[in-house]
């Protein structure tokens, strides 16, 4: 078995039996090769749409861990969990 494929099936910090399958499908069958939410397996990546930032404090306020990956939806969840309120705005990247 290949080295991610393992990681996502074993190791992975995933919240649910659900997303650790779902982490598992995008990699195995559409052969996703980006980060993979941890909350809800879904993938997050520039290749999705779903490339975003928090800053480091706010991001240690609700999720904690800086190793950690999360999509926008289960970001904006853990924050209305921990009473933080989350307002998202576009930007166009400089790069």
């Amino acid at each position: 078995m290949r080295p991610r494929i393992t990681w996502v099936l074993s190791k992975a910090p995933f919240a649910s039996r659900r997303a650790r399958l779902r982490g598992a499908w995008h990699i195995i069958m559409r052969g996703y090769r980006c980060e993979i939410c941890i909350r809800c397996g879904r993938p997050v990546g520039p290749h999705t749409g779903s490339w975003w930032s928090a800053s480091d404090d706010l991001w240690a306020v609700v999720i904690g861990d800086p190793h950690r990956v999360v999509c926008p939806p289960c970001f904006t969840d853990a924050a209305d969990a921990r009473g933080v309120r989350v307002c998202w705005k576009a930007a166009v990247d400089a790069d």
